[in-house]
């Protein structure tokens, strides 16, 4: 028993040596990121997944949103998780191939449905609510500082869901999985029986890991953890992971 240990021992130690350490600037955003989630959250794993078939074993530090993207930006870490592959961004970044798609959609109160919307002026009778932080569209934005819509904005996504429910809005704008998951943290799950929302999404996203031109090692990196992705979707793993996030593994 004892041999069988040392054994095991020594296959572990001479794995995890035979790795190359990445660091990666991470936001938290749960389910898809945040320190104290299982693996970091869905994306963060995917991340791990992608990268340690390629022989790399990267490490998260979670920062607020904006110092992650600045300190990786000046080359402290070697990757950020997770953002938009933006003009913007691409002046400073390398942008990974997608690692996650979201839609952002109107939810609202099944007893006050919001029964169609094709542009925002289809919008102008209903109080929306919004979180501090989120891009969302610059069309959006620029109704709202016009008037044109009528907006609240508070600093967390739960925040709204209760207004929501009290009545105090009649729409607000999130992503379906992040919903179910503060849902199932905040409230009883009961409560969301009363919401549904509009089919129809204000913002396709889609997100990327960027890395760091001011580091030569972004286009090795990039082409690396490219391929891993690309293994995790061609063997089927991507999508079991897509399926626990659904089931709501990725939640404390």
């Amino acid at each position: 028993m004892k041999s069988m240990t040392l054994l095991l021992s020594i296959l572990f130690s001479t794995f995890a040596v035979g790795q190359q350490s990445i660091t990666v600037a991470s936001g938290e955003y749960p389910p898809y990121t945040a320190i104290d989630l299982p693996h970091g959250g869905f994306v963060n794993h995917i991340i791990t997944e992608a990268f340690t078939r390629e022989g790399y074993l990267p490490t998260f530090d979670y920062l607020p949103w904006e110092r992650s993207k600045f300190d990786t930006r000046k080359g402290k870490y070697q990757a950020a998780s997770y953002w938009q592959c933006t003009e913007e961004h691409q002046q400073s970044f390398l942008c990974s191939e997608p690692i996650q798609q979201a839609n952002f959609v109107f939810f609202y109160l099944k007893s006050n449905p919001l029964e169609h919307w094709t542009t925002l002026e289809d919008l102008a009778d209903y109080h929306i609510g919004l979180t501090r932080g989120y891009a969302y569209t610059p069309a959006l934005w620029a109704a709202v500082e016009s008037g044109q819509l009528k907006a609240e904005v508070v600093s967390r996504d739960e925040l709204n869901i209760a207004k929501l429910l009290r009545g105090r809005i009649d729409l607000l704008v999130l992503e379906p999985v992040v919903f179910h998951s503060l849902i199932r943290k905040y409230f009883d799950h009961s409560r969301s029986l009363l919401i549904d929302f509009h089919p129809t999404p204000l913002l396709r996203e889609q997100t990327h890991l960027l890395f760091p031109k001011s580091r030569p090692d972004a286009a090795m990196l990039l082409e690396i953890f490219n391929r891993g992705l690309r293994k995790l979707k061609e063997e089927g793993t991507y999508e079991r992971l897509s399926e626990q996030l659904i089931r709501g593994y990725y939640e404390r």
